[in-house]
């Protein structure tokens, strides 16, 4: 179970974070454009196509969350889909949340301050 240490970061995300860095590499040589030095650039997409393609694998997830035995066909699905979230901030940029009090949904008590 996820849990926060003292400074605000949850201390099983490096292995998510390198799960979700895998898949960018693998977006990008599956659907970059290949440069003269071998190297691959990722095309250009709009905030609209990356909403598209995270529509579709998220219904892939819906699908395999329903019907394949265990959890990570899903899991495999929700990977490529928060890579490409990752895909759309790399190329639009990302919006920081405005730092608040964060009130627990479940005991309607602060939380302290929401990280910046």
């Amino acid at each position: 179970m996820t849990s926060v240490a003292d400074q605000g970061t949850p201390t099983d995300r490096d292995p998510v974070l390198a799960a979700i860095g895998s898949e960018r590499v693998y977006q990008i040589k599956r659907w970059g454009v290949r440069q003269q030095d071998g190297s691959f650039e990722e095309a250009p997409k709009s905030i609209g196509e990356f909403i598209t393609y995270m529509q579709y694998y998220m219904n892939e997830a819906t699908k395999a969350a329903t019907t394949k035995a265990g959890p990570y066909p899903a899991l495999e699905m929700l990977r490529k889909v928060t890579a490409l979230g990752v895909a759309c901030f790399e190329q639009h940029g990302v919006q920081f949340r405005e730092e608040s009090d964060v009130i627990n949904a479940r005991d309607g008590l602060s939380a302290g301050p929401s990280p910046t």
